[in-house]
C-alpha cells in the first residue's frame, strides 16, 4: 500500500481493501515521521521568520497527521478485521496525543509568537491570519504561561484522557446484548421488520440487536409493553459496568485540568474556544429554552398518556411508552412511517439526493469503483457543476454490522489542499450511518429517520468536501464545535419537504413515488410532539454533559438522574445512558448542548430558502459561497451574517418547535 502522505492531486486512492494492522501502523509512522520533521525545521529557523519558513510548514504538518487519521481512527470506527481496528484505535490515540504535545511545546510556541511579531505576520489576510491567531490561542490554552510543573501535570493528564477516550469508544463499538424475542414476542412489529432480525436460539424466535437503528423501531411498534422498557433499559445502559468508571475518571481529570488552568470549571473552558464563549452563556441558552420546552412536552405528554389509558394499559406514562404513542398518533395523521420506508431503497435515494446537489449548490456526484474495507461500502466523487473540477472522495458506509461503531458521522480521512499557484487536492471523506442492511430480497430500504441522517451528514460532507480556506484546521475546536453542526442542520429541512420527498422516493418493486397522502402532512408530524422529542434526545444529554463539566463535582448516576428529570417521564431505575454517551468523551465535551445551538443557526439561514425558493440554486450558490467553502477560515456567526445579511436569529427556530412568542 502506499503512504498516507499528501503529495499530488492526481494520487492514487488508498487501497483499502488490502489493508492489514502492520500497514495501519507504518502509514501512521510515516505521517507522523513527516510531520516531526516539518515541525524541526520550524523550530530551527535562524533566518528572520515569514510565513513560508514558520506558518507554512506548520499547517503543512497538520496536513500529514489528517492524513494518518484516514488510516487509523477512521478505519478503527468501522473494519470487519478486529486486528485492524485495533490497530485504528492504537493510531486514533498516538495521533490526538500528537495534536496534544504539539500545542504544548515551548520551542513551537515560541517560534510561531516570534513570527506573530513580525511585519510579515501582521500583514496576513484571510485564512492565512485566522489560522495563526487560532495557533496562538491554542498555545495558550496548551499550557505556556504555566509554570513547567504545572505544563507538565497538564500534558500528562490530557494525555491520560485521550487514551481513556479510545478504550470508552471501543468498548462502545464491540458491544453486544441483544434481547431474545420469543414467537409472541413479536406482536405488533411489521414483517419488513422482523425479516431484518437475526434468528434465535428457539424455533421461531429472534434477536433483537441493542442499537438505535434497531431499538426505536421496535419501541414504535411493539405491543408488549414490558418488552419495550426492557429494550430502552439495555439501550441506555450500554457498556455501563466498563464504561462508568472510564467516564468518571476522564470528568475527575477534566476538573483539575480546568483549576491548572485558573477557571472554574471545564465546561468554562472548552466553550472559551466556541462560539458560545463561556459556560455562562451556554446555560443561559439552556435555561432560557427548557421552560417553553418543557410546558409544550407537558402538554403533550397529557395527549399520550390518554392514549395509553385507552389501550388500557397504568400511568405513568414512561420513556419507553412515549414511541409507541407517538407512532399512533403519527398514523392518526395518515403518515405511516412503515409504509413510507418501502419508497427509500438507498439507491433512488442517493440518485435523489445527488440530483438535488446538483440543482441547488452545483455540487455533481457519480459512484465509482475503487478499494474500500467492506464490500457495503459505495465510493462516490464529487465534482463541481461547471467546471467538472474533482472535489472530494466520499466513503459511504451505510449498514450496521457487528464491531462496527452505531451511530452515525462523518469524518474526513484526508483533508483537501487549497494552496495559492497549484491544483487544488481533493478530499477524502467517510459517511456512516448505521442501517438495517438489505432483507432477503435485496432490497435496502431506509427508515424515513435514516433518510433524515444520510442528509444531515451530507452537510458535514458538503462544508469538508467544498472548503477553499488554505490549510487544514489543527483540532476540531477550530471549527467551533457549536457551529459544526449548522450545515448538517439545515440539510435536515430539505429530507422533511414533501417536494423533495416526492423526487427522491421511488417504491423499490413499483418504481412509484411516495402517494400525496403519505407526504403532505410531514410538516405536521414533525411538529408532533416536538417539545418531548427535543427534551428526551437533546436536552437530557446537554444537561448531562453540562453537569458532568460544570464547576462542581457530581458523581455520573447523580448527573443522569437530574437531568432525566427534564424529560417529564418517571426515571428508569437500573439504567446508566452516559456509559454510551461518546459525544462528550470524544469532540462534544461540554459541548452536546451543540446540537440545538445550531438549530437555531441552521433554521435561520434556512429562512433564506423559504424566501427565495425550496430548490433555488441561486440561494444555494450564495450559501455555499459564504457558509461551506470558508469553512474553519472564518468565525460561523459571520458567515451567517454574510450569508443572511442580517444579525442571526432565533426565531425560525422557535417557530418550528411551536413556542415562539406572537410576532
Amino acid at each position: 500500500m502506499q503512504s498516507r502522505t499528501p503529495e499530488s492531486p492526481d494520487r492514487p486512492r488508498y487501497d483499502y481493501a488490502s489493508m492489514t494492522p502492520d500497514g495501519v501502523r507504518r502509514a501512521v509512522d510515516e505521517s507522523i515521521d513527516a510531520a516531526d520533521g516539518l515541525i524541526a525545521q520550524v523550530v530551527a529557523v535562524a533566518e528572520p521568520r515569514t510565513f513560508h519558513n514558520t506558518l507554512a510548514p506548520l499547517m503543512e504538518a497538520v496536513r500529514f497527521v489528517s492524513s494518518a487519521d484516514g488510516v487509523g481512527a477512521t478505519i478503527g470506527w468501522v473494519h470487519p478485521d478486529e486486528g485492524i481496528r485495533e490497530a485504528g484505535a492504537a493510531a486514533e490515540e498516538r495521533t490526538e496525543r500528537w495534536r496534544t504535545a504539539v500545542a504544548m511545546r515551548g520551542d513551537l510556541a515560541a517560534a510561531v509568537r516570534a513570527y506573530a511579531d513580525t511585519d510579515d505576520a501582521g500583514a496576513l489576510t484571510g485564512a492565512r491570519r485566522r489560522a495563526l491567531d487560532l495557533w496562538l490561542r491554542d498555545f495558550r490554552r496548551g499550557g505556556h504561561e504555566l509554570s513547567p510543573e504545572a505544563q507538565a501535570e497538564y500534558g500528562r493528564l490530557r494525555d491520560r484522557v485521550t487514551e481513556l477516550g479510545v478504550v470508552f469508544a471501543r468498548n462502545l463499538a464491540e458491544w453486544s446484548d441483544p434481547l431474545e424475542l420469543g414467537p409472541d414476542d413479536l406482536d405488533g412489529l411489521s414483517d419488513a421488520f422482523v425479516a431484518q432480525l437475526p434468528a434465535g436460539a428457539a424455533t421461531g424466535s429472534r434477536r433483537l440487536p441493542i442499537s438505535y437503528a434497531v431499538v426505536f423501531p421496535f419501541l414504535e411498534q411493539s405491543t408488549r409493553r414490558h418488552l419495550r422498557e426492557v429494550a430502552l433499559s439495555k439501550f441506555l445502559s450500554r457498556c455501563a459496568d466498563v464504561n462508568r468508571p472510564i467516564l468518571e475518571e476522564i470528568t475527575s481529570i477534566r476538573r483539575q485540568l480546568a483549576r491548572i488552568m485558573g477557571v472554574d470549571s471545564w465546561s468554562q473552558f472548552a466553550n472559551e474556544a466556541h462560539m458560545s464563549g463561556s459556560r455562562a452563556e451556554v446555560m443561559a441558552f439552556i435555561d432560557g429554552l427548557t421552560p417553553p420546552l418543557q410546558r409544550l412536552a407537558a402538554s403533550e405528554q397529557a395527549v399520550m398518556a390518554e392514549l395509553l389509558v385507552a389501550n388500557g394499559e397504568t400511568l405513568p406514562l414512561l420513556a419507553s411508552d412515549w414511541p409507541s404513542c407517538h407512532e399512533r398518533q403519527r398514523q392518526s395523521l395518515g403518515v405511516d412511517f412503515a409504509e413510507l420506508r418501502a419508497y427509500f431503497p438507498l439507491p433512488a435515494v442517493l440518485d435523489g439526493l445527488f440530483e438535488i446537489l446538483r440543482e441547488i449548490f452545483g455540487v455533481a456526484a457519480r459512484r465509482i469503483e475503487a478499494p474500500v474495507w467492506h464490500p457495503d461500502v459505495l465510493v462516490v466523487e464529487l465534482m463541481d457543476d461547471e467546471s467538472g473540477e474533482l472535489l472530494a472522495d466520499v466513503y459511504l458506509d451505510l449498514f450496521v454490522r457487528d464491531g462496527k461503531r452505531p451511530g452515525g458521522w462523518q469524518a474526513a480521512m484526508e483533508p483537501a489542499v487549497n494552496e495559492p499557484g497549484r491544483p487544488r487536492r481533493p478530499a477524502s471523506i467517510q459517511l456512516v450511518l448505521n442501517c438495517q442492511a438489505p432483507g432477503a430480497d435485496g432490497a435496502a430500504l431506509l427508515q424515513f429517520d435514516e433518510v433524515v441522517g444520510l442528509f444531515h451528514e451530507f452537510g458535514h460532507t458538503l462544508e469538508f468536501g467544498l472548503v477553499r480556506a488554505e490549510g487544514a484546521p489543527a483540532t476540531p475546536e477550530w471549527f467551533e464545535i457549536d457551529f459544526i453542526e449548522a450545515p448538517s442542520q439545515i440539510m435536515e429541512h430539505w429530507a422533511w419537504s414533501p417536494e423533495v420527498l416526492r423526487r427522491i422516493g421511488r417504491h423499490h418493486r413499483t418504481g412509484e413515488p411516495p402517494p400525496d397522502e403519505l407526504l403532505d402532512r410531514l410538516p405536521e408530524v414533525r411538529r408532533l410532539n416536538s417539545g418531548t422529542h427535543t427534551l428526551y434526545f437533546f436536552m437530557l444529554r446537554t444537561l448531562v454533559d453540562q453537569y458532568l463539566h460544570g464547576p462542581e463535582p457530581v458523581d455520573a448516576e447523580a448527573a443522569y438522574r437530574r437531568a432525566f428529570a427534564v424529560t417529564g417521564f418517571p426515571f428508569m431505575e437500573g439504567t446508566f445512558q452516559p456509559s454510551s454517551f461518546d459525544h462528550i468523551v470524544a469532540i462534544y465535551d461540554a459541548g452536546f448542548y451543540s446540537y440545538l445551538w445550531a438549530q437555531v443557526f441552521g433554521d435561520d439561514m434556512f429562512s433564506a430558502f423559504r424566501e427565495g425558493g425550496l430548490l433555488s440554486g441561486e440561494v444555494g450558490r450564495r450559501y455555499r459561497r459564504e457558509v461551506l467553502e470558508p469553512s474553519w477560515s472564518v468565525p460561523g456567526r459571520e458567515r451567517v451574517e454574510r450569508f443572511l445579511g442580517r444579525p442571526p436569529s432565533d426565531r425560525a427556530f422557535l417557530e418550528r418547535l411551536g413556542i415562539a412568542d406572537p410576532a
